[in-house]
């Protein structure tokens, strides 16, 4: 899927990849808890720090996972970033 992009070159649509989330819990991300978030292209592929030095991992603590996945996206949009791995 190729998401669209605004005249600023910021992604306008984040795509969440929950496969290997899933795959570790068996069964979709929901409910209240600890969120973390990979800004990246695939479940293997998660570090910790982008090349520019910004944190690529991201932690939203105490809120539902629709409440943690706007946030996200919105980190995402502002580093640039078109694709999110849910960890947790």
């Amino acid at each position: 899927m190729t998401n669209s992009k605004n005249y600023a070159g910021s992604p306008t649509r984040v795509r969440f990849s929950t496969t290997g989330y899933q795959f570790d819990n068996g069964h979709g991300p929901r409910g209240f808890g600890s969120w973390a978030f990979s800004m990246g292209r695939d479940y293997n592929e998660v570090d910790e720090v982008a090349e520019d030095g910004e944190a690529r991992v991201v932690w939203f603590n105490g809120m539902r996972y629709g409440e943690a996945k706007k946030a996200a996206a919105k980190v995402a949009r502002d580093r640039g970033f078109e694709t999110v791995v849910v960890c947790s």
